[in-house]
């Protein structure tokens, strides 16, 4: 059964939140997790991991129950059914290969993209997306921001301090995905203060 779990654990958890919301016929409904047959509900290998999984969707306000015994009967929150929602459209999860790139489009910076950041993000094996550069016939806020959700992190180049880069930057960190801050030395004095806490690539 272990072969066929996802690689990582955020995969693994949620897979396992997808399971469960997949029994979930309505809002407020009880699930029964018993002491048999847990396992594969769950992506468990063992009880040890079983209660590891519980208790995670818990402390992430996911799910509402009793986490220290088996069997028992758990109910998963609106936050737990609109992340499986979103999972389900593939808004965002592990699956994801695309990084957004918010960063000023000035001439200046073209070769920091081409030969900086488009290409580190292509070497590691993701796909570098610039709002830019993608052709589109619809409003340009929309498309970003469903590209944004789309994405698995980003890449926020500060030069130049455009405020849409803070606006996007502060979107990921909103949906509880990773952010590279990127700066060039010179402009690194520049930084607004909220986002100067935060370790920048240099």
């Amino acid at each position: 059964m272990a072969a066929s779990f996802p690689a990582s654990a955020a995969a693994r958890l949620d897979q396992a939140l997808l399971e469960l919301a997949s029994k979930t016929q309505h809002l407020g409904q009880s699930i029964r997790i018993g002491s048999e047959g847990a396992m594969p509900l769950i992506l468990a290998q063992n009880s040890t991991e079983v209660f590891f999984v519980i208790r995670e969707f818990e402390e992430q306000g996911f799910l509402r129950g009793r986490t220290t015994s088996l069997p028992t009967d758990v109910n998963l929150t609106a936050k737990a059914l609109n992340r499986a929602v979103e999972l389900q459209r593939g808004l965002f999860g592990p699956l994801s290969k695309q990084a957004f790139v918010a960063m000023s489009f000035h001439t200046t910076l073209d070769e920091a993209w081409t030969q900086g950041l488009n290409k580190g993000i292509e070497d590691c094996g993701f796909t570098a997306l610039r709002i830019d550069t993608k052709e589109h016939n619809e409003d340009t806020n929309d498309v970003k921001v469903a590209e944004i959700r789309k994405s698995k992190f980003m890449v926020a180049d500060f030069n130049d301090h455009k405020h849409g880069v803070y606006f996007e930057a502060g979107m990921m960190m909103g949906l509880g995905r990773s952010v590279i801050f990127t700066c060039r030395e010179d402009e690194l004095t520049k930084a607004h203060f909220d986002t100067r806490q935060y370790s920048h690539i240099v």
